[in-house]
């Protein structure tokens, strides 16, 4: 005798519908593939986009399939049914707007999955958007601070206030990061 498998039609408020709509869950660090797997045994849609990275061992490098958007599982939910969402082990909350679960756009996610799929050389970098203050992270101007100003190419805008002057230098996105970002990761 084989054991019954419960299928997500069987289970009240589980049924994906064609309408259920992507939306972000906030998982526990590095539990984004097992919340995903648990989900997926609930009868859900997850989407968790990969990379590939090199991480240094203490004796060698290894070559990893890491999250692109690490802390966080994308899947498709009827929003008025979240209990089961959020009693899975590993999940934090659902990434909200005003109180209510924010959809992603399916836009956002058919783009990601065909970053992915292109097999292109891909990774995360920081969400930057003109006007933020960033300091350089990385390279000969390590340190410096500014508001990220665009034109063809990103550029670092330092000012001199007491002259009421400024200056630009063309930036790479991967050597600044949000200053925001930097005070809350410290």
């Amino acid at each position: 005798m084989g054991q019954d498998v419960l299928t997500s039609s069987q289970i009240p408020g589980i049924l994906q519908r064609s309408d259920d709509r992507w939306f972000a869950i906030q998982v526990r660090p590095r539990h984004e593939l097992k919340v995903a797997v648990v989900l997926e045994f609930k009868g859900y849609v997850t989407y968790v986009p990969l990379y590939c990275c090199r991480r240094k061992w203490s004796d060698r490098w290894k070559v990893l399939s890491v999250p692109l958007f690490a802390g966080y599982v994308f899947c498709q939910i009827n929003p008025d049914v979240l209990l089961p969402i959020i009693s899975t082990p590993g999940v934090i909350r659902i990434v909200r707007t005003g109180g209510r679960p924010a959809p992603v756009d399916s836009k956002d996610i058919q783009a990601v999955q065909i970053i992915v799929k292109s097999r292109q050389l891909i990774a995360p970098c920081p969400y930057l958007t003109v006007g933020s203050r960033v300091r350089i992270i990385d390279g000969p101007l390590t340190g410096l601070q500014g508001i990220l100003g665009e034109q063809k190419n990103k550029q670092l805008i330092v000012s001199v206030h007491l002259l009421q002057s400024s200056i630009a230098v063309v930036i790479d996105n991967l050597s600044v990061i949000s200053i925001e970002d930097a005070r809350r990761s410290a």
